[in-house]
């Protein structure tokens, strides 16, 4: 897998292994080469690379990671694999179609390179031959293998229920939408910014850190942007806290120049899980498949980003939201996940249950 730090998905499997006395190692990619310790049954590829730098000069680094994710399959013989992403799998594709074919798990978080044909091909034939081949967006089905019978895995990291919380009173304070997580798309970023920048109805907080976090920091001081907030890196555990505070969810991705991206059509964002735990109304970028549902599901608003009537729009909308139907609506969308969830559990214990019985 890629950077361990970016997968927290990793928690649901390694839960898994804990609890059934499986023996697991974990191979990743250490990309900011760091000489912090591992543990024990950590194997990290420490090879420095920003994650922003454009694709043909990553193709040293990738080359180097698949050498290095193939001498550590070959020299420890693992019974099974669990492969955490499309790159990941295409890595070491030769090997799990000679010697590991319906003995892996095949977990698929992102598009990727499906649009050229022969990494297409490829992943095809590592959908067909893995044991199970899990999905953290049921919208993916759109663009892999049709026919296969997917596992949904959502980005959602417990199994958690609607959050009790005190009703919040609409609204005499500033509304404060919040962005909660590592800081991306600046560049689309920025026209929210743009039009919410010192309106006296709304405060902008960003909590969170990453490899744009200057870039935000110098256009509030540019700009001088008074009612933008950021806060930096937190602890997850603390997140309850931080929701607490935020009245709409900032859950808009895209570019700036509005081209169509794959990535971000297709998926389901983490803060689409925790606007439902919280039952927060989430904005959202429009013509993606997110927005079908938050809106289908009457869980937010999908507003585009150039639109000049962007404040208005919002303001009027958090003022007039039902809070009652969001809530219901939330809490039976968390159901549904959470019986999606339950598949993939007991999908996993039965991928290494047969290896055990095999002991």
């Amino acid at each position: 897998m890629g950077d361990i730090k970016y997968a927290p998905f990793i928690e649901k499997y390694t839960q898994i292994f804990t609890e059934n006395d499986i023996e697991y190692e974990i191979i990743f990619w250490n990309r900011d080469a760091d000489e912090k310790d591992v543990p024990v049954n950590c194997k990290a590829y420490r090879n420095h690379m920003k994650l922003d730098l454009p694709k043909r000069k990553k193709i040293k680094g990738f080359w180097g990671f698949r050498n290095f994710c193939k001498f550590c399959i070959k020299e420890n013989g693992y019974d099974k694999l669990v492969i955490l992403t499309t790159l990941s799998a295409f890595f070491v594709f030769d090997i799990l179609l000679h010697k590991y074919r319906k003995k892996y798990l095949f977990d698929i978080r992102d598009f990727s390179y499906e649009n050229i044909r022969l990494f297409k091909v490829i992943e095809n034939r590592l959908i067909k031959n893995s044991e199970y081949t899990i999905i953290s967006s049921p919208y993916f089905k759109e663009f892999l293998l049709k026919g296969h019978d997917y596992i949904v895995c959502h980005n959602h990291n417990k199994q958690d229920d609607l959050v009790e919380k005190v009703v919040k009173i609409r609204k005499e304070s500033k509304i404060n939408v919040g962005f909660v997580g590592a800081l991306r798309y600046f560049e689309h970023q920025k026209y929210i910014i743009d039009a919410l920048a010192n309106d006296d109805r709304f405060l902008l907080s960003y909590y969170g850190t990453g490899p744009q976090l200057d870039r935000f920091k110098k256009y509030k001081a540019d700009k001088n942007i008074k009612n933008m907030f950021l806060y930096g890196g937190f602890n997850h555990q603390n997140i309850g806290e931080i929701l607490k505070q935020v009245d709409i969810l900032n859950n808009s991705y895209g570019y700036a120049d509005s081209r169509f991206s794959a990535e971000i059509h297709y998926a389901m964002s983490n803060k689409y899980y925790s606007g439902l735990q919280w039952a927060i109304p989430q904005l959202v970028e429009t013509d993606s498949c997110k927005c079908k549902r938050v809106e289908s599901l009457n869980l937010g608003i999908g507003i585009d980003i150039k639109d000049t009537e962007f404040a208005d729009k919002l303001y009027q909308y958090y003022l007039t939201y039902d809070e009652d139907l969001l809530r219901k609506e939330a809490a039976a969308e968390l159901k549904r996940i959470n019986e999606e969830e339950k598949v993939f559990y007991s999908s996993v214990k039965e991928f290494i249950k047969d290896g055990k019985e095999d002991e």
